[in-house]
């Protein structure tokens, strides 16, 4: 496996970790909006970049417009999430 290829599975490995992580915090506390955008594109079927492209839309247009139902390290996640998406693509 090139180089590459292994910074990009590291990469999505760590995003699968941090909407893991997103869906136990807000199934614990029944935030079903956020849940929905979530749901939308994760989990990832195949580390491709399209499916990455469409979870961090996703979840920008979530901390966009639903950011009341979210809380600090809500934000911090997907922003980071996003931030891998977009260097994944």
């Amino acid at each position: 496996m090139d180089a590459y290829m292994r910074r990009h599975m590291r990469m999505a490995a760590e995003v699968e970790q941090l909407c893991g992580a997103l869906f136990e915090r807000w199934c614990e506390r029944r935030s079903v909006i956020p849940l929905t955008f979530l749901m939308r594109n994760w989990p990832i079927v195949s580390p491709s970049t399209p499916h990455f492209h469409s979870l961090s839309l996703s979840l920008a247009e979530l901390a966009n417009c639903e950011d009341d139902a979210l809380d600090i390290d809500d934000l911090k996640m997907i922003l980071k999430i996003v931030w891998i998406a977009n260097h994944i693509i």
